[in-house]
């Protein structure tokens, strides 16, 4: 399943799960809420942050445990270390993070990124949800001009 959001951009949500039979598995969809920044302004002194809902509902059927993994992609960038939404107006500098003091960024577990994830433990035919919040944050004084910027980020999710 792929849905399409605006998330400082657009977020594309994919939800992947394990090979087993079909009457037995369970099955999950994800969606997440806008990480839409506002309006940046280069002079301010202070960085823009935002914050996204990422959500995980799960329907176990017949399988009583669910372990699941949330996965954040690198973006536009191509790299954890620096994360860019770009426009006519240049390349502006974000990241995404996993804690609200935004140490923590949010990827695939490789380059020092950290993976959110859980189980479930329920009784079949039961509707399971989880949600993760995504920080968001500009880092001030970027010397950008005037545009819309946006990045695709990919959320896996593994179960």
């Amino acid at each position: 399943m792929t849905t399409r959001l605006l998330w400082a951009a657009a977020l594309v949500l994919s939800c992947w799960s394990r090979p087993a039979p079909a009457a037995f598995t369970a099955s999950c969809s994800v969606s997440a809420t806008a990480l839409a920044f506002g309006t940046y302004t280069p002079s301010q002194g202070t960085a823009t942050d935002a914050l996204a809902t990422v959500s995980i509902v799960c329907n176990p059927n017949l399988d009583l445990g669910i372990t699941f993994t949330v996965r954040l992609s690198t973006g536009g960038s191509g790299s954890y270390a620096g994360r860019a939404m770009t426009s006519a107006g240049g390349t502006l500098q974000y990241q995404v993070y996993q804690d609200p003091a935004r140490t923590q960024v949010w990827g695939d577990g490789s380059a020092g990124t950290a993976t959110n994830g859980g189980s479930f433990a329920a009784l079949p035919f039961f509707t399971l949800n989880q949600s993760y919040t995504a920080y968001g944050r500009i880092t001030s004084r970027q010397n950008v001009g005037a545009g819309v910027f946006t990045d695709t980020l990919i959320v896996t999710v593994t179960y």
